[in-house]
């Protein structure tokens, strides 16, 4: 009887944890590198202020050699049917671009992305196209939020993520992964003209 109570209490506990439920922040920064044509609405803004040659081409050329940052955050609500996340602006501007971005709405749900209908108040039931990757440990680890995280690095090189193997796959923000077991508490994605750094702040 008391060896049924044990394996009872475990089994109860097993399960608990499997349908436990995280609430997580993530910090993002969006990076646009140098963009020509903002330059040059730049230095039309400065023509037209009527400021001296030398101080506007002195401010050109530290503007120059800045990346274009804009940061923002991830909020992830994780479940083991259905995890929502929510992109919106931070309550203070970082980066050095101050960009008023609309709240974004997605949902992980078996392994794929669904957008949100603003104007129907409802998940899109096809899924977000993408390019399916996979992933290669490159190697390298590090620790976030107290967590030992392991490097993937994808096929084609334009994805990098860190995973956490003791927890569990539905704490995803946003990248599919379909050959990783673990949760993704830090991915850096290169696509087009931009790179998206996200890490991990907060996990309750």
């Amino acid at each position: 009887m008391r060896i049924f109570i044990v394996f009872f209490l475990c089994g109860c506990s097993l399960l608990a944890d499997s349908q436990k439920k995280y609430h997580c922040e993530y910090k993002n920064t969006m990076s646009f590198g140098k963009l020509d044509t903002l330059m040059k609405s730049w230095q039309a803004e400065m023509e037209d202020q009527g400021l001296p040659p030398e101080v506007e081409e002195q401010l050109l050329k530290q503007l120059g050699m800045q990346d274009l940052s804009v940061g923002y955050r991830r909020i992830v609500d994780a479940g083991p049917d259905s995890t929502f996340i929510l992109l919106t602006k931070n309550e203070t501007y970082e980066g050095n671009v101050k960009l008023d971005m609309p709240d974004q709405r997605l949902l992980f749900r078996r392994g794929e992305i669904h957008e949100f209908d603003s104007q129907k108040g409802v998940f899109l039931a096809n899924p977000r196209p993408g390019p399916a990757r996979t992933f290669k440990p490159d190697g390298n680890a590090k620790m976030i939020m107290n967590h030992s995280c392991s490097g993937y690095l994808s096929s084609d090189s334009s994805c990098r993520i860190w995973v956490a193997a003791d927890l569990p796959a539905y704490i995803n923000p946003g990248i599919i992964a379909t050959n990783i077991e673990g949760a993704i508490l830090a991915f850096e994605l290169k696509e087009k003209a931009r790179t998206i750094k996200s890490e991990m702040i907060k996990l309750e």
